[in-house]
């Protein structure tokens, strides 16, 4: 065998190797960015306060929480539900627009006496066999089948299975937030939470 004659086959296999990994790293720090920009999106459209409500979500990975604070009569602000379930299996249920085209949401427009303002309803059905984890304030009635929460000292919460998923907006400039949620939803699973062989 002539020496050096392995180093010289192995010089272009590890200039090839070098390259692909150089090429790779920029695009995974773009896959990185674009993550966070979505999970910002989702976070500040998910987030809304309205009279005595507050909302926002939490996204991990691919498990998204949402929460749902109410402000009572005795009680204060008091986190009156949160849903718990992982984002690929969420499937947004589509309504019909004013003009009859679909949309990832449900929006009503009230007038009346006060100022005219929006109601938006976000909403996801899980499979039967993934129910999402639907967390309650005690203050609101307690189903059967259902276990305490450790949220407090483990008697102000309780927890239950939900095959659908609300969210639910009052108020001004909720249409355009649900647009912005349901589309930055979509696309981060489809870049994010989807993983084929």
């Amino acid at each position: 065998m002539v020496p050096g004659h392995n180093a010289r086959l192995m010089q272009p296999i590890c200039f090839a190797l070098c390259v692909g990994i150089g090429v790779g790293l920029p695009s995974l720090s773009q896959a990185e960015d674009n993550k966070q920009a979505l999970i910002a999106t989702l976070i500040e459209s998910g987030t809304h306060d309205f009279e005595d409500e507050r909302h926002t979500v939490e996204v991990l990975d691919c498990t998204m929480t949402t929460y749902r604070w109410r402000n009572r009569p005795e009680h204060g602000w008091v986190l009156w539900s949160s849903f718990k379930f992982p984002m690929a299996l969420g499937q947004i249920m589509e309504t019909k627009g004013a003009d009859g085209t679909p949309q990832p949401f449900a929006s009503t427009n009230f007038g009346g006496e006060r100022p005219p303002y929006n109601m938006v309803v976000i909403s996801f059905e899980m499979p039967s066999d993934t129910p999402a984890r639907f967390e309650k304030s005690t203050l609101r009635k307690r189903p059967e089948e259902s276990w305490p929460s450790p949220r407090g000292d483990g008697t102000t919460h309780f927890y239950q299975k939900a095959e659908n998923v609300n969210i639910v907006h009052h108020g001004p400039g909720v249409v355009d937030k649900a647009r912005q949620f349901t589309s930055a939803f979509r696309e981060y699973i489809e870049n994010h939470c989807i993983f084929t062989g």
